[in-house]
């Protein structure tokens, strides 16, 4: 299953996908995840506390295994391009005026979309390759995102438009002889093959669900209108929201603590009213960012009731001997007696 976490930048992606990751591991003996970052502004390794590279590192855990990486996308495009840049030469210089070294210089530009591109395919790549049961994405924010998830679609037009470039070669060779697939046709094969099977992948709710994470503001709700609705539109499963940072119950008088929760009810119940049979899930604010196993296992609700993030309803976070306690105390702005939102 691969789990996507996204949501506008600052919204506390990481440490939520981070957080589900290291749970995911640790639920049984044996299973195997890991946690990718496709973020160019990588904070993977932050949230773990861990030196993160290109290639997958294990992280201490309890039990079950797991690994974590972030995506470097330009050394994934240099090996690509090391492994296909004779056969992409080949399909330029047949389909094009361009020359040997024009096609060179080209193949060496930073082309808009390129990142995107390679982190889909190094990103499954490297899933299959550590033969995982569980791959956890933090995500750029929402606009790379939405590119990255685009990125299947635009492999099938490369392809075709590459194919196109065949399309000459292969007429003079027919009028003069005879054609033959080479290498080149085979690259054109495998990269419509791959751009099939991926998109097919991330459209499939059974193998793909996003989680969109968010904060407890007005604004908010209208950005994840937007951004849940650009998903489904492209045919993704947005599983859950996940709102990050709510107000906890003050341990003590706070009229500014009051206000923000009445503040917050209200964004929530426009929220509720705005995803009707959406799983909403709440996390409240902490004093310290969670950084670490430590404090990302202390984001563990309580009771435990399956799940990524198993919720009671109708709870309020509270602090008890460091950890996150669920208390029914979270008063929403509405009344009438609505459906009360789970915490995480």
């Amino acid at each position: 299953m691969y789990r996507f976490f996204g949501g506008k930048g600052g919204v506390g992606k990481t440490t939520c996908a981070a957080a589900a990751a290291l749970r995911l591991a640790e639920a049984g003996a044996g299973r195997r995840v890991l946690a990718v970052s496709t973020d160019p502004a990588h904070s993977l390794g932050d949230a773990l506390r861990a030196e993160l590279g290109a290639e997958p590192l294990r992280i201490p855990t309890r039990r079950g295994e797991l690994l974590a990486v972030e995506l470097d996308a330009p050394d994934a495009l240099a090996r690509w391009l090391a492994e296909h840049r004779a056969d992409l030469e080949t399909l330029a210089e047949r389909g094009t005026w361009l020359d040997r070294d024009d096609v060179r210089r080209l193949l060496d530009l930073s082309l808009p979309g390129v990142d995107e591109l390679i982190g889909l395919l190094e990103l499954v790549r490297l899933a299959r390759a550590e033969s995982c049961d569980e791959v956890v994405v933090d995500t750029a924010p929402t606009g790379h995102t939405l590119r990255l998830l685009a990125m299947p679609e635009e492999l099938v037009r490369l392809a075709g438009a590459l194919d196109r470039l065949q399309a000459d070669h292969r007429i003079v060779a027919e009028t003069f002889g005879a054609w033959h697939p080479d290498r080149s046709d085979d690259l054109l094969a495998e990269i419509e093959s791959q751009a099939r099977e991926i998109g097919e992948l991330l459209r499939d709710s059974t193998r793909a669900t996003f989680h969109w994470v968010l904060l407890p503001e007005a604004l908010a709700v209208a950005e994840t209108r937007d951004g849940v609705g650009a998903l489904e539109q492209a045919g993704f499963n947005v599983a859950e929201l996940i709102v990050n940072r709510v107000t906890p119950p003050p341990e003590a008088p706070c009229a500014l603590c009051d206000a923000r929760r009445q503040a917050e009810g209200e964004v929530l119940d426009v929220l509720r009213d705005s995803f009707p049979g959406r799983t909403i899930r709440l996390l409240p604010e902490e004093e310290r960012e969670p950084r670490g196993r430590t404090a990302l296992r202390r984001m563990e609700p309580s009771p435990p009731a399956g799940g990524i993030f198993p919720v009671g309803e109708g709870l309020a976070p509270s602090r008890e001997g460091g950890k996150v306690r669920l208390s029914p105390s979270y008063s929403s702005a509405r009344t009438g007696g609505g459906k009360p939102l789970p915490y995480f």
